[in-house]
């Protein structure tokens, strides 16, 4: 799974509980329960926003690093092989 660059963040994360998608908009759940409203196409462009930015960090962190840390739940979850 590569998450090394920007772009490839948003899909590390769409598993997560803490993003929702209603068609084009995506809404990320800060910790606070507040939610911020985005499109796709501005991701890169929302990550210039420092709040925004570390709740991405967090969790990526939740979400995907420290399940694997700890072997829990599905790598699958975070990754699509072959044709899909």
């Amino acid at each position: 799974m590569g998450v090394q660059d920007e772009e490839s963040w948003l899909e590390a994360i769409k598993s997560s509980e803490n993003l929702k998608r209603a068609g084009a908009w995506y809404s990320l759940v800060h910790d606070d329960g507040s939610e911020e409203k985005f499109q796709g196409s501005h991701w890169v462009e929302k990550l210039e926003d420092e709040r925004f930015r570390q709740r991405v960090f967090d969790i990526m962190d939740e979400e995907i690093i420290m399940k694997f840390d700890n072997r829990t739940g599905n790598a699958e979850d975070h990754y699509t092989l072959g044709d899909e």
